[in-house]
């Protein structure tokens, strides 16, 4: 049987975390852009085990685009005091990543809870500040 932690060059290793990277930036500032984080978690789980560092790993896996955002604050290419914007202006969910169906959000004005994870996003938080380099 195959080890499967095979030891891969650096450079490739590099490349297929900015493959992550570029995701999580994608699906922070346009969600609409990339698949929700279930379908794209699904299809590149072994590569993030594999290429990530374990706390970083399980970081993704718990906590999903949030995580992937506490990554991109650490790397400095994301502002510390980063607020996603309101479904209502994306139609995802700036924590868990997933779709929040129009049902889902009621009158300007009033919260959205995602359907998915249960965060509320208030009106005041409609302005994330984040535009990818």
């Amino acid at each position: 049987m195959e080890d499967e932690h095979v030891e891969q060059p650096e450079e490739q290793r590099e490349a297929q975390i900015e493959e992550c990277l570029a995701y999580f930036r994608r699906a922070i500032a346009s969600p609409a852009s990339v698949p929700p984080w279930s379908d794209w978690w699904r299809e590149n789980e072994p590569l993030v085990e594999r290429v990530f560092p374990l706390m970083e790993y399980v970081r993704l896996k718990h906590r999903k685009l949030l995580g992937a955002r506490q990554i991109l604050q650490r790397f400095e290419e994301l502002p510390k005091d980063y607020r996603p914007p309101s479904p209502r202006l994306t139609g995802s969910c700036g924590h868990c990543g997933e779709r929040v169906p129009p049902s889902a959000i009621g009158p300007d004005g009033e919260p959205v809870t995602c359907p998915h994870c249960g965060t509320v996003f208030a009106d005041s938080e409609e302005s994330g500040g984040f535009s990818p380099g």
